[in-house]
């Protein structure tokens, strides 16, 4: 009984030369006018591989490789530097990356005499970076293949995750399974003829592999296995799930999120994209509190992933207490320290509810009465915690005028009567109140001078002169009885007096013999 074969068709077999030499030369043109060597149709290569092109370095100035028509090489050939030289001989590599569609141009010196005498004859394109010995092109031949009684047990395509890429024969050992009615399972004899997959296995997409197995009549079957190389890793986001900032300085979510955050896939790498697709904080940014955020990312197969995050606001700036830092008071001013406390307010970033009721005095060594300079302290704290601090310095000073008062001695006989303007004329002709220069007196008691009585009398006055100033006096009459002998009542005798601020002034008079 015959089995069933599976057969393919061999992708670009025509185009595989059987040597070493890609340079088809039915591919390649002259032009005299050009002076040059070119491709009239492309040559197909296989991509994401390495080819190099070798030739005589004298005999061309320029080269120039295209690959899908874009420009992958281009060399002036008259710079000895421009390609690897061996023996005289320019070595030329290239990548062919996605692309298939070989073209070149040769150009000036001989290109086209070069060509004209001996077509690509010493020119080679081979595989690889490394020289090869030029040799003639030759095509490759398409394959057939006849029935066979072979029949495959297996699945016709793979899904490779690349984080887990495996080699090629151990994909086949798992996957394909060959069995013969005849011959029983021939799964070991299977054989790698075509490998599209190793050599892009890091790399997503679809890759042909080709396997054959023979039974022991020599029946070959062909099998075709697409290996889908998939990226169904899950991409990772990277970043701190919650970060603290001074609400006074607070970034930008798109700035916290470009300096703290990375993105990252096991077969991209690096990713730059991310869409913020919920965000309690933009609109909060200035308000202190926790909000949260969310974040999704996407990688090119398509996989996505989210994941939330919070930004936490802390105020970090104290209060700031309002008011006069420095007071002048007299000392005979009492300073209410309530008073001045409710005369002041306070601002602060977030709490606006501060007022001075929140004030606290901590440091106060005024005491009343006394002069010179006094400090007074005080803080208040806001909800989250910052104490700001005011204080004050309150100068006490002494601002009253001097006050002037004089004792004065007066004697005088009983029944003599003395008017304000003679007791004024005593002090008038007193030298130590010469700088004064009384002009006024006001007795500030109800003493009677028109009728004095023997013994002594104080007699309180108040002197005046034209400045304003004022002299407090408290002037003694000694009035002694009719018959004593003294000088007359107008004579100041041996006034000392002394003029200060809250001092008393004495003025004695010395009593005199009779001769």
């Amino acid at each position: 009984m015959l089995g069933m074969m599976i057969m393919i068709p061999q992708t670009n077999a025509s185009m595989v030369p059987q040597g070493e030499n890609w340079l088809n030369p039915d591919h390649v043109d002259g032009d005299e006018d050009s002076n040059s060597m070119f491709t009239k149709t492309p040559i197909e290569l296989e991509p994401n591989a390495t080819y190099h092109m070798n030739f005589y370095m004298y005999a061309f100035f320029d080269l120039e490789i295209r690959m899908d028509g874009e420009v992958v090489l281009q060399k002036d050939l008259t710079d000895e530097s421009s390609c690897e030289i061996l023996s005289h001989t320019y070595i030329c590599a290239f990548e062919t990356g996605d692309a298939n569609e070989f073209d070149f141009v040769l150009s000036g010196q001989n290109a086209y005499q070069h060509f004209a005498m001996w077509g690509t004859e010493e020119i080679m394109l081979a595989k690889g970076a490394d020289y090869v010995l030029y040799e003639p092109f030759i095509s490759g031949e398409e394959e057939t293949h006849e029935e066979s009684d072979l029949e495959f047990d297996a699945v016709g395509s793979l899904d490779v995750s690349y984080p887990e890429t495996r080699a090629l024969t151990t994909l086949v050992e798992e996957n394909i399974h060959a069995y013969d009615e005849i011959d029983g399972d021939l799964s070991d004899d299977i054989e790698i003829v075509h490998d599209d997959y190793t050599d892009h296995a890091s790399t997503t997409g679809e890759y042909d592999v080709h396997l054959s197995v023979e039974d022991a009549s020599g029946n070959i079957a062909y099998f075709h296995l697409i290996i889908d190389v998939i990226n169904d890793g899950v991409p990772e986001i990277n970043g701190p799930s919650d970060h603290v900032f001074d609400v006074e300085t607070a970034p930008t979510l798109d700035d916290h999120i470009q300096d703290e955050f990375s993105f990252y896939d096991d077969y991209e790498g690096t990713l730059n994209d991310y869409t913020i697709i919920h965000d309690d904080y933009s609109s909060n940014k200035t308000a202190i509190g926790t909000y949260a955020f969310e974040i999704e990312i996407e990688n090119d197969a398509g996989t996505t992933v989210q994941e939330t995050f919070t930004i936490t606001l802390k105020d970090y700036l104290p209060p700031v207490i309002m008011g006069p830092n420095e007071q002048t008071i007299s000392y005979t001013e009492t300073f209410d320290i309530d008073t001045y406390i409710e005369s002041l307010f306070i601002e602060d970033n977030q709490d606006t509810t501060l007022d001075a009721s929140d004030i606290t005095l901590i440091e106060n060594n005024y005491v009343m009465g006394d002069v010179g300079v006094f400090t007074i302290k005080m803080e208040a704290s806001d909800a989250s915690g910052n104490t700001g601090s005011h204080t004050l310095t309150l100068n006490v000073i002494d601002d009253i005028p001097p006050m002037f008062s004089v004792h004065e001695r007066i004697d005088i006989i009983e029944g003599t009567r003395i008017t304000h303007d003679e007791l004024l004329n005593h002090f008038k002709t007193s030298a130590t109140l010469r700088d004064f220069n009384p002009s006024g007196i006001v007795i500030t008691d109800d003493y009677d001078l028109y009728n004095p009585e023997a013994g002594e009398h104080q007699v309180n006055v108040e002197l005046y002169n034209d400045a304003g100033d004022v002299l407090e006096q408290a002037a003694y009459l000694n009035v002694e009885p009719k018959n004593a002998s003294l000088m007359p009542t107008n004579l100041l005798i041996g006034l000392t007096a002394m003029i200060t601020a809250g001092t008393l002034i004495f003025i004695k008079k010395k009593r005199l013999k009779k001769t």
